[in-house]
């Protein structure tokens, strides 16, 4: 039987449909094969008529949505609307987060580029640092402009220098309380967490929670880890079976989840919402091991937070699966709640 052909105009207005009746959710971890697949159930109700070429649908609706779903980070609740006026906009020549023209933004492209270390000073006041908040966000355009240019090699220049500044940071002498002043070592930090979270926060944690200080290119190793390969199943079991014993130094832990925190700390208060989600994920991990042996309730407070960002969060889900709750129970028993309370935090 000759099968019939979608044409892209015929799929668009599929995504519209969707994006208007669906109300579905953007997760992190949802890339265009998932979003087409959503599409196709939508449409079909499941059902699949053999004079179709469903297979090139698919194809199709993959290639419209990709560059759509670039603009989209983290846990996006009922984003389906949105993603739909994103792929409309894109088709228009539209840049989704500017509104610019995009053709003509490509024209007007400076021949140079400055830093964002340098447009964070531009217009700061000395007596001031500049805002961590804009400087996160100058780093965070920098970041995709690199990225758009150099691809992998970008992203392992970005990884590799969040892995530095991280180091360098935890080994800076200080006081207990002593904030972090380096706002451009923070925002190289907060936008390897944002677009390499589970790398980023399984190189913080082997830094944290292990016995022994990983060498510089053992972190580096870590957070060039693709996504996908990350063992946050095993981390914890992996970072606690190294102590003799299986028994965590808690003074060391103390120690160094304090140098942690100065650095964590401002930059959740000051980075995007999926970089606070990703932080909390990272924090009951921490919390866990250092209070290994009690009932996980920091730990987990931690994690069901993070889980209300980003339901997928796997930090979050490793630690509820390993941490207990005062009865002794582990696991997403307890947290019905979430499915309803998902995304309200801010």
């Amino acid at each position: 039987m000759e099968q019939r052909t979608i044409d892209d105009g015929e799929l668009r207005q599929w995504i519209d449909e969707w994006g208007e009746e669906s109300h579905d959710d953007i997760l992190a971890s949802d890339d265009e094969a998932d979003i087409a697949n959503r599409i196709l159930e939508h449409h079909t109700h499941g059902e699949y008529p053999d004079d179709v070429d469903w297979n090139d649908a698919w194809e199709s609706l993959r290639s419209i949505i990709e560059p759509a779903l670039e603009h989209v980070h983290g846990f996006f609740p009922d984003g389906a609307e949105t993603l739909a006026r994103y792929v409309r906009e894109i088709d228009m020549g539209i840049d989704p987060d500017t509104g610019e023209d995009l053709e003509r933004a490509a024209i007007e492209e400076p021949a140079f580029r400055t830093s964002f270390r340098i447009r964070a000073m531009a217009d700061a006041d000395p007596e001031d640092e500049p805002a961590l908040d804009k400087v996160i966000q100058a780093a965070d355009a920098d970041y995709r402009h690199d990225v758009i240019s150099g691809g992998d090699v970008a992203r392992a220049d970005w990884r590799n220098a969040a892995a530095y500044e991280w180091r360098r940071l935890m080994l800076e002498p200080h006081a207990p309380t002593d904030p972090v002043s380096d706002v451009s070592a923070l925002a190289v930090i907060a936008v390897s967490m944002r677009y390499a979270p589970d790398a980023t926060r399984a190189m913080i944690a082997t830094d944290v929670l292990g016995p022994d200080l990983p060498t510089m290119g053992g972190l580096r190793d870590i957070i060039g880890t693709p996504e996908r390969d990350v063992p946050v199943d095993t981390l914890i079991t992996d970072l606690v079976g190294q102590w003799p014993d299986a028994t965590p130094d808690r003074d060391t832990l103390t120690d160094r989840d304090h140098a942690a925190w100065r650095i964590l700390s401002p930059i959740q208060q000051n980075a995007p919402a999926p970089v606070e989600g990703h932080i909390y994920g990272l924090l009951g991990m921490l919390d866990h091991v250092e209070y290994l042996g009690r009932t996980g309730e920091t730990g987990r407070m931690h994690a069901e937070r993070a889980l209300r960002f980003d339901p997928s969060d796997r930090f979050a889900s490793a630690v509820l699966d390993t941490a207990p709750t005062a009865d002794g129970s582990t696991g997403l028993a307890e947290l019905a709640d979430i499915a309803q309370d998902r995304g309200t935090i801010r």
